[in-house]
């Protein structure tokens, strides 16, 4: 397996997008990332997975479109478990794949065992890094069942700005899988390690993602039905706040009600202070 080495070259491309292919050399092999000291800290597999149910069954989803403050479209949907958010949801639960599209999030869930033993197979020290992190991080309910990860996002057709994955449980390691039909492009930029995976059809990716940079490179459509998916799986650190999902709602209902009453004590207040 082809070892590709990490240069030392730090970066100013956070949040930045990789706008053409890159002058890096291009990665087209099964290959092994190495970081400063020589450790393992990714794995390239080419053609680990071509024309199964997980690449039917994205291709059938319905995406959510979004747009980030610099006004591109991004078409994902994510599954496994979401942590807390005091915006929009505060309270742990499944994401909101596992009531739309039930099939979809069965087998999404179903091949992060896949992924989880195969990686258990090949290194089975990043197996053990995830499994003994979550194990004494987070609550066997918000972790997929029989495997090292918590949560998972499918992007279809994204172009995807460099970034860190700081969400992540710190040491973790993540998996990508990826599906292209008719594209030129879409492949894996590594600045640090001065490479572009070529990615092609069922390549699978496993790297320390919350500690190196990586985005995508432009996404080329070349035929009427062309399409590139990435399917993450990660393990999301906030997940370690959750209780068991009784105590969970309960702990939402407490939170509500004095939000409630403290929205209310304000608006009192407010009301009092005008002439």
């Amino acid at each position: 397996m082809l070892k590709v080495h990490f240069k030392g070259q730090r970066h100013d491309l956070l949040k930045s997008y990789c706008e053409k292919e890159p002058a890096s050399p291009v990665v087209d092999e099964s290959c092994q990332l190495i970081d400063e000291t020589g450790r393992s800290v990714g794995y390239i597999f080419k053609g680990w997975d071509t024309g199964s149910e997980v690449c039917a069954t994205v291709q059938k989803m319905k995406y959510a479109t979004t747009r980030r403050t610099d006004g591109m479209a991004q078409n994902n949907d994510v599954f496994g478990f979401m942590p807390r958010n005091a915006i929009r949801c505060n309270y742990c639960r499944p994401s909101r794949l596992s009531k739309i599209n039930p099939k979809a999030w069965n087998v999404l869930m179903a091949y992060a065992g896949k992924i989880s033993q195969f990686i258990k197979q090949t290194d089975e020290k990043v197996w053990q890094t995830n499994n003994d992190i979550l194990s004494s991080q987070v609550k066997d309910c918000w972790r997929i069942k029989d495997s090292i990860f918590t949560s998972g996002i499918v992007n279809k057709n994204n172009h995807l700005r460099y970034h860190v994955d700081f969400g992540n449980f710190v040491g973790t390691w993540s998996a990508m899988l990826v599906y292209k039909r008719d594209v030129i492009g879409g492949n894996l930029h590594l600045p640090e390690f001065d490479a572009t995976v070529k990615l092609d059809d069922g390549d699978l990716v496993i790297f320390k993602s919350s500690d190196y940079v990586h985005g995508v490179t432009p996404i080329i459509k070349t035929g009427p039905y062309a399409y590139r998916y990435s399917i993450v799986y990660y393990s999301l650190e906030q997940l370690n706040k959750c209780l068991d999902p009784k105590e969970e709602m309960e702990w939402y209902k407490k939170w509500a009600t004095e939000s409630f009453l403290n929205k209310n004590e304000r608006l009192e207040k407010l009301k009092k202070s005008k002439p």
